[in-house]
């Protein structure tokens, strides 16, 4: 539908002739033009061949659902061997099957949603193109379910960031309306997410052996956690935080200070502007001739030079679109964007308060 208005409405062949606004939406209307033709012409090499089998397999046990015909509709049934709930999706893109777990089906679905907010970028396409920003998919045949769920994020965000760019003149008025929509979804992507992992808690049977991260005091088995918490160890009486979703450490078991690593890190991975997650970490330590294990603080260097890395692609980036929009439109006054700087300045600014009070006096 936004396809077909801009259709109209950008007819001319030269963009000169729009106004600053104008080229604003026209550029937006090219990115996503763009993202469909990458998507095409390299789906072979992101995007995973998705044909159903007469022989389909359980998401979760792993065991064969017998024959069945290709479905046509989303439903759902029990499996025979284990007893879950599996969830059949025919319409996504994202996975390599049609028989999803519950969290596959949510940010499946999620995404089918998000596509039917008229200005929003939650397509095929446009989900291949932040795939493809981020360049997660080298040396992998497949995207990891929590990557995919983070692909959904940067798209929420990219299109609550980027609403007075994408919406259709005329339509502008109904910012809020739409800006609302957009924060639910949010939450609910959120909420949801939250009881699926809480529920697959209770099914899993794998323990771990809590380990205080201050007095080194064995705690016992415990259940694998599946999110994030806070609990107190008996003896030294700290605040042991709990994060199976980092992978900073080897253990989900950690330190505040070794939470805020984890959360930094996260944050660059979560913004569509930006690189971050392990990946991120690994080259960056690559590149500073850093081998081998590493301490707390070596971590904290990693990831103040990361985020400075960032930020100066940000500065160069804004600069050279504002130069762009300049030299085009004839027009010095127009400012670079800094929505983006000042976010990633106040990440900097948060961390470097974050290293003066963590690892100051601390020695190698």
């Amino acid at each position: 539908m936004v396809l077909k208005i801009f259709k109209k409405m950008f007819s001319k062949k030269d963009p000169q002739q729009l106004s600053y606004k104008e080229y604003l939406q026209y550029c937006e209307d090219q990115r996503r033009d763009d993202a469909a033709r990458a998507w095409k012409a390299n789906r072979d090499m992101y995007q995973p061949k998705f044909e159903v089998s007469l022989d389909p397999v359980c998401p979760y046990c792993l065991k064969s659902l017998g024959e069945r015909k290709p479905p046509t509709r989303r439903s759902k049934f029990s499996c025979k061997s284990c007893g879950l709930v599996v969830m059949v999706d025919p319409h996504h893109k994202i996975f390599p099957s049609v028989y999803l777990n519950e969290m596959q089906a949510l940010i499946a679905r999620s995404l089918s949603d998000l596509d039917k907010v008229v200005f929003a970028a939650g397509k095929t396409e446009d989900f291949w193109w932040a795939v493809q920003q981020k360049d997660w998919t080298k040396g992998k045949e497949l995207l990891s379910e929590n990557e995919v769920a983070d692909m959904l994020w940067f798209l929420l965000n990219y299109s609550m960031i980027h609403m007075d760019k994408i919406l259709p003149p005329g339509e502008a008025n109904l910012r809020p309306e739409y800006s609302k929509q957009l924060q639910t979804m949010q939450e609910g992507f959120r909420k949801e997410e939250k009881e699926i992992k809480n529920k697959e808690g209770k099914v899993t049977s794998g323990k771990l052996s809590l380990i205080c991260p201050f007095c080194t005091e064995d705690l016992g088995e415990v259940v694998q956690p599946s999110k994030r918490s806070k609990r107190k160890c008996k003896k030294c009486k700290a605040t042991i935080y709990v994060d199976p979703h980092q992978k900073l450490f080897e253990t989900p078991f950690i330190t505040e200070s070794q939470q805020y690593l984890a959360n930094a890190l996260d944050q660059l991975a979560h913004w569509v502007f930006t690189m971050g997650g392990i990946d991120a970490f690994n080259k960056t330590k690559r590149d500073m001739n850093i081998e081998g294990e590493v301490t707390e603080k070596q971590i904290a260097e990693i990831i103040e030079k990361l985020i400075a890395h960032n930020l100066e692609k940000v500065r160069l980036d804004s600069e050279k679109q504002a130069q762009e929009y300049r030299k085009l439109f004839d027009d010095n006054s127009i400012e670079p964007d800094i929505v983006f700087t000042s976010m990633v300045e106040e990440l900097s600014s948060k961390f470097e308060d974050f290293l003066k009070e963590n690892y100051q006096n601390v020695e190698e």
